[in-house]
């Protein structure tokens, strides 16, 4: 009975505060929390993919001017589908190509190709997906010496460069 007592006494002292947060508190913050990291993902998100976009088509940009560089320096785009002499004379500013795989800012292999007879090279442009794609070939248009940007298979960008 002593222990009832007890437990009256402590309701009725008004000095008394209890410590800590309620469970309707937490989850409240907690949403709160939620929806704000929500709201700020749904504007940074873009922005990163337009960040790449942008990465892919500077990149793009810096290889079809080398290969122009090539034929006007070398007279033929003979050099051209080896990377590797491409960083090594200068027409690539960046060792990122050296290790054999062509790997451009996506991780995606990229190749060029010189045509047979032609002054022509096809460079091919793996992307990791088709809008990624189709932007690029958009913007591609307004790259010096290069036509006919088409994505093949979906993701995988080609251009001529003349």
């Amino acid at each position: 009975m002593k222990e009832m007592k007890a437990k009256k006494g402590l309701k009725a002292n008004p000095t008394h505060r209890q410590r800590g947060f309620s469970t309707l508190q937490v989850v409240a913050a907690l949403a709160i929390a939620g929806t704000l990291t929500a709201a700020a993902a749904r504007v940074l998100f873009p922005m990163y993919n337009r960040a790449q976009i942008n990465n892919a088509y500077e990149e793009l940009y810096m290889i079809t001017h080398a290969i122009r560089e090539v034929r006007e320096y070398n007279g033929n785009y003979a050099a051209v589908a080896n990377f590797a002499f491409l960083v090594t004379d200068g027409y690539i500013p960046t060792g990122r190509y050296t290790d054999g795989q062509n790997e451009n800012s996506f991780g995606e292999t990229i190749t060029a190709v010189p045509a047979n007879g032609s002054d022509d090279v096809t460079l091919t442009y793996a992307t990791p997906s088709t809008a990624t794609c189709e932007n690029l070939a958009d913007r591609s248009v307004t790259l010096a010496s290069v036509s006919n940007p088409q994505c093949n298979g979906g993701a995988t960008l080609t251009v001529t460069v003349s």
